[in-house]
């Protein structure tokens, strides 16, 4: 169908008002110098594509540009196509996109520098869907719900990703989709399902559980990886605040790798009655340090 294509550098979305394209996809591109959108979400209104995607600024040079979404956490619900649609943001390579709202249904992705996306709840799909994001500065995604990885991650420097602090929230990645940053990987999640690649080039992987008690499972399946490859690189599991430990994988699956020569695979269980089980395919470091009862 028809898209629809609105052009202004500032958006304001008042209570109860909606902007839907009931047709194709919807645009909402800047056409102030330098291409800065600024949307702000005054009330609990809308954006939505009924059966397209949703785009804030385009990509490619002449159409990025710094992209400001504010309405959170109250505030603000974007929807491309029930959920099932692509959500992006288009920020470039050198300007940033800082996104705080109610909810996003659909796949996020784009670039900018920084990419910073928080929302208080997952999408109408049940998880906060990311992928497709290149940034040379950070990505930074933080939900009350769960996060899936639809798509490829790609960072200059680290990759921050919150999930929800109850036992049922997680963080999962879908197969075939990579996550690369050139320093830390951050993953903050009771529950982290590897089902491809995590690799920090020049700085480590850190997994820490936000459960109370901090009880963290992780789950490495077929052609999973965690690897910090830089000088130093370590893969640490809970360093932050103690807890149970508990990774599965073994003895078919799961490869965590620090590097070589002066690097750590740190579980750290603490010194109470918290056990660290660990059964996966492959351990490469310089030291395994683990911790627990």
């Amino acid at each position: 169908g028809t898209s629809t294509n609105v052009n202004t550098p500032d958006l304001n979305i008042n209570t109860g008002s909606s902007l839907v394209a009931n047709t194709g996809n919807l645009l909402v591109q800047s056409n102030a110098a330098g291409n800065v959108l600024t949307v702000d979400f005054l009330g609990n209104g809308t954006i939505q594509a009924t059966a397209g995607n949703v785009s804030f600024n385009q990509a490619g040079a002449g159409t990025e540009g710094q992209v400001t979404v504010t309405g959170g956490p109250a505030n603000g619900v974007i929807t491309a196509n029930a959920g099932n649609g692509t959500v992006t943001f288009f920020g470039g390579a050198a300007d940033p996109v800082n996104v705080n709202v109610n909810q996003i249904n659909g796949c996020i992705g784009g670039s900018g520098n920084p990419f910073n996306v928080t929302t208080a709840n997952p999408s109408v799909t049940g998880t906060l869907d990311i992928g497709g994001i290149t940034s040379a500065g950070s990505i930074t995604f933080s939900t009350g719900g769960s996060i899936r990885i639809c798509d490829d991650l790609t960072a200059g420097v680290d990759i921050n990703l919150t999930s929800g602090t109850s036992a049922g929230n997680f963080i999962t990645q879908v197969s075939g989709s990579q996550v690369l940053a050139d320093n830390n990987i951050n993953l903050t999640t009771p529950t982290l399902n590897v089902n491809d690649s995590f690799t920090a080039t020049a700085g480590d992987i850190n997994i820490q559980s936000n459960e109370a008690g901090q009880v963290l499972v992780v789950n490495m399946n077929a052609g999973s990886s965690l690897v910090a490859t830089g000088a130093g690189g370590d893969v640490t599991f809970n360093n932050t605040t103690a807890g149970q430990i508990t990774v599965n994988g073994g003895p078919a699956n799961g490869l965590i790798s620090a590097n070589t020569t002066n690097g750590e695979v740190i579980f750290n269980g603490g010194t109470g009655l918290n056990a660290v089980l660990v059964n996966v395919n492959q351990i490469s470091d310089f030291c395994t340090d683990a911790r627990g009862t």
